[in-house]
C-alpha cells in the first residue's frame, strides 16, 4: 500500500508531533445518513469522511489497547512501569470516552508487567522506529493479535519529548501485526512542558488511532486569522486542552457514535427551517443538524453546553460550522461561524483563533451568517431553539425583532395572568 507522510507541530505544545500515514481502504463503522452521505475524498486515513479504514483502531465495543513502558540504552529505567504509567490516567481516558461516546467504545488497556529495554539510545530516533523496536521486544505472552492498538510510553528519564500517533503503519513480531500505535513521552517530574493534562494527550491520540484529524493549521503563526476550529474539540490544540474537552458532533457521527436517529439532514435547497438540537451530551435524541452545500462541505450544527467532559465551554449555544471532508491533515476542516459580533473583532497575531471564538456559542437570537445560509437561537420557542433560513440577514434581523416583541408580550400577559390569578 502506498504510505502518506504528514507531520507537523502542535500549537500550543511544542513537544507534540503528530505522523499520521496511510490511504483509506474500504470499510466502515458508522451508518451514513441518507443524503448527507459524508464521502471520504481526502485520500488519509485520517479523515472526517465515510468509510472508515478498516485498518484504524475500531471506535465502538470493547476495544483492548496493549500499553507497553519503554527505554533506551543511554536512559535505562529502574522502576516498575506503573511508575510511568501513573502520570497518563489511564482510566480517565477509558472513562471519557466511554461518556463521550454514549457508551459505545470501552477503551481496555492492558500494561506489559515489565519495562521494555529497547537497543537503541533515545537520540537521532523517531516514532517509526520506537514503534518498530518495541514490538521485537514485547513478550510473547502479550500477542498482538489480541490488540487492536499499541501505546507505546517512554519514562521519565529519557529526554525524548515527542508524542505522536501513527495510523495504519504496521508493526510486528512472531505473535501478530498491529497497524496503529502512539508513542507518549513520559512524564517527567516536575516538568513545565506539559501544558495541561497528560491524560488529554493520550486522549487525542487515540483520537488520531480511530482517524480523526488535527483541526488546526499547518503553520502555528496563522492560528489568528479566524479560520481555524479553536476550541471546542479535543482534536484541535489552539485553546489548550481543557477549554472544550469533548469532539464536534460531526467527529462523533463518523466514529459511529451518533446515528441517523440523532440527526436531522435537511435538503440544500430548503428555504427555511426551524425545530430543535440537544445538549451534545444528551443520550438520544437529535445532536447535529447537517446541510449538504456540495459534494465536499457541509454545513453544521450542534448545542454546546456545559457537562461533566465539557466543562471549560464559555457559555452555551447553538455552534455553527463548515466540515470540508476533501480537507487533509492541518487544512483546516473545520471552519467556525458566529455571530457578526465575534467575527467583527479585528484580526492581530496577539488574539489567538481560541480566544475569538470562544463565544461563537449563539445566544438567543444571535446569528450566524454562513454565505447561503443564517442560522439563529431561538431559544424556548415552540417551534423549536433553531431557525436555518436563506432570507438576507437584514430581513432575518427584521424578523427578528418581531419575533422578540412577540416574546415579550407574551411574556408579559403569561404574568398579568398569574397576578391576576394569585
Amino acid at each position: 500500500m502506498t504510505k502518506l507522510l504528514v507531520k507537523a507541530r502542535t500549537v500550543m505544545i511544542p513537544a507534540l508531533v503528530i505522523l499520521l500515514i496511510g490511504l483509506v481502504t474500504p470499510g466502515a463503522q458508522a451508518s451514513p445518513v441518507e443524503g448527507c452521505q459524508p464521502s471520504n475524498l481526502n485520500g488519509q486515513s485520517v479523515n472526517l469522511g465515510l468509510p472508515r479504514s478498516p485498518l484504524l483502531v475500531p471506535s465502538t465495543g470493547k476495544v483492548p489497547i496493549l500499553v507497553a513502558v519503554v527505554d533506551f540504552t543511554n536512559a535505562r529505567e529502574t522502576q516498575a512501569p506503573s511508575a510511568s504509567i501513573q502520570g497518563f490516567e489511564l482510566q480517565k481516558v477509558a472513562d471519557f470516552y466511554r461518556q463521550s461516546s454514549y457508551g459505545k467504545l470501552n477503551f481496555e488497556f492492558t500494561v506489559v508487567s515489565e519495562v521494555l529495554h529497547l537497543p537503541v539510545a533515545d537520540t537521532n530516533i523517531n516514532e517509526r522506529t520506537i514503534g518498530t523496536q518495541t514490538s521485537q521486544v514485547i513478550p510473547t505472552n502479550y500477542p498482538l493479535t489480541s490488540y487492536k492498538g499499541l501505546l507505546i510510553i517512554t519514562t521519565g528519564n529519557s529526554t525524548y519529548s515527542s508524542s505522536s500517533a501513527n495510523a495504519e503503519i504496521r508493526v510486528e513480531n512472531g505473535t501478530g501485526a498491529l497497524t496503529s500505535f502512539a508513542v507518549l513521552a513520559g512524564v517527567k517530574p516536575n516538568e513545565n512542558r506539559w501544558l495541561s493534562s497528560p491524560w488529554l494527550t493520550v486522549t487525542h491520540e487515540l483520537g488520531h488511532m480511530m482517524g480523526l484529524m488535527d483541526l488546526w493549521n499547518s503553520q502555528d503563526a496563522n492560528a489568528w486569522e479566524g479560520k481555524t476550529a479553536a476550541p471546542f474539540s479535543l482534536m484541535n490544540t489552539g485553546a489548550g486542552w481543557n477549554y472544550a474537552a469533548d469532539f464536534f458532533a460531526w467527529e462523533k457521527y463518523v466514529l459511529g457514535w451518533i446515528d441517523g436517529s440523532d440527526i436531522t439532514c435537511l435538503n440544500p435547497e430548503t428555504k427555511s427551517h426551524k425545530g430543535s438540537v440537544l445538549p451534545l451530551s444528551t443520550l438520544s435524541g437529535t445532536k447535529i443538524v447537517i446541510i449538504p452545500v456540495s459534494n465536499t462541505q457541509y454545513i453544521t450544527f450542534e448545542y454546546r453546553a456545559k457537562s461533566s467532559i465539557d466543562y471549560g465551554l464559555n457559555k452555551p449555544g447553538i455552534l455553527v460550522y463548515q466540515v470540508d471532508f476533501s480537507k487533509r491533515n492541518f487544512e483546516v476542516p473545520i471552519t467556525l461561524f458566529a455571530d457578526q459580533s465575534i467575527i467583527s473583532q479585528p484580526t492581530m497575531n496577539s488574539f489567538q483563533d481560541w480566544q475569538r471564538y470562544k463565544n461563537a456559542p449563539l445566544n438567543e437570537y444571535e446569528i450566524a451568517d454562513t454565505g447561503k445560509y443564517r442560522v439563529t437561537n431561538l431559544g424556548n420557542s415552540p417551534e423549536g431553539n433553531y431557525w436555518v433560513s436563506t432570507l438576507p440577514l437584514g430581513e432575518m434581523k427584521t424578523q427578528i425583532v418581531t419575533l422578540q416583541k412577540a416574546a415579550a408580550d407574551k411574556a408579559a400577559a403569561d404574568k398579568a395572568a398569574a397576578d391576576k390569578a394569585a
